[in-house]
């Protein structure tokens, strides 16, 4: 399990290329993916984000904005990176772990 360092007030993210079983990029046509931190590890915990999760090409993304991430209240919290197939079922976990906020400082503007 490793930890994402969630930076706030930084419009960034995460991506993950997934592959297939030969090792080359996987077709993830009609795949979607999602993405939620929870106070606990457990999917009935309180939702604490939901974070904006694509595909592109055969790659994962996670992402945040600046403004989005400048309401995080909290400062840890529990996380995973579902890959759901076309019909709808999650198929794959991505990534799971725990989710740190790195809160900002600096006031800029």
């Amino acid at each position: 399990m490793v930890n994402l360092v969630l930076q706030q007030g930084i419009t960034t993210g995460y991506a993950w290329p997934i592959v297939d079983a030969a090792g080359q990029p996987a077709d993830l046509t009609g795949w979607t993916a999602a993405c939620q931190v929870r106070e606990r590890e457990a999917p009935t915990a309180t939702l604490l984000a939901t974070l904006t999760a694509t595909i592109e090409a055969s790659t994962v993304i996670v992402r945040w904005t600046a403004e989005e991430s400048l309401a995080w209240t909290w400062r840890l919290g529990w996380s995973d990176v579902l890959l759901i197939d076309p019909d709808g079922t999650p198929r794959v976990v991505v990534w799971q772990g725990s989710a740190l906020v790195d809160k900002v400082v600096t006031v800029h503007g």
